[in-house]
């Protein structure tokens, strides 16, 4: 059984591991570039979020030619297999412009450069998302209190770079991160709110299997919430 979680320190430990079995395998002057993002970019660059289920990245050379490597450092040090992936480049949140808006990190063994997706263009990343049931929210909130020179403004240009319009978020994206820059969201509470959604949709999800799908979900979420409440109050009248 494998972690479910990876630490900062257990995601350096295994990205100074991957260097050294392509520096192996490759030579000295080998030279492969890393870009990553989502949670293990926030991990890796802020102090609110200790873990990432995986490392989300783009590796400018192609997957493929690193794949024999990440799975040696999976059998070495025991990790899931899919520790370092390129999955999320299916999902709505990314672009190709996040190469080049990406910003260096480290370099280990002078053979593998990793950079990272920091400030306006992470908030933008997960408020194209919004996964009211994930971490988006509270990434959001977490970025933006570390990231001082942070602004709507550069939100939206952010937006418009990576994905060419702001049309595309949500106007519940745009209120709540509005609040989160006016100082009245708090993470604990955001955090809490997350948690319970999840607990909401799984037990949906127990009696009503594969109906839940990115179409349906908020809507799904919305009346579950409703339901829960409106139970809440009957509670409190039977007392």
């Amino acid at each position: 059984m494998y972690a479910e979680f990876l630490t900062k320190e257990e995601m350096e430990y295994n990205l100074r591991d991957l260097s050294r079995e392509l520096k192996n395998e490759f030579g000295r002057k080998a030279n492969f570039e890393l870009i990553i993002v989502g949670g293990a970019a926030i991990a890796l660059r802020y102090g609110f979020r200790e873990t990432t289920q995986d490392i989300d990245a783009i590796l400018s050379a192609g997957a493929s030619s690193i794949k024999d490597a990440v799975r040696r450092v999976s059998d070495k040090n025991k990790i899931d297999p899919n520790w370092l992936n390129s999955d999320f480049v299916k999902t709505r949140s990314y672009s190709k412009a996040l190469i080049e808006h990406s910003k260096f990190y480290k370099t280990y063994n002078q053979v593998l450069q990793v950079r990272i997706i920091e400030d306006a263009f992470l908030v933008a990343m997960k408020l194209k998302s919004f996964r009211v049931y994930k971490n988006d929210m509270s990434d959001i909130v977490g970025v933006i209190q570390e990231s001082p020179n942070i602004s709507i403004d550069k939100i939206k240009d952010a937006c418009l770079k990576l994905y060419g319009s702001t049309a595309e978020i949500s106007d519940a994206a745009w209120s709540f991160v509005s609040d989160v820059i006016s100082g009245k969201i708090d993470y604990c509470n955001v955090k809490d709110e997350e948690v319970g959604n999840r607990e909401l949709l799984l037990e949906f999800e127990k009696d009503y299997d594969k109906v839940l799908h990115e179409g349906n979900l908020n809507d799904v979420l919305e009346q579950l919430k409703k339901k829960r409440t409106n139970l809440t109050i009957m509670d409190s009248f039977k007392q």
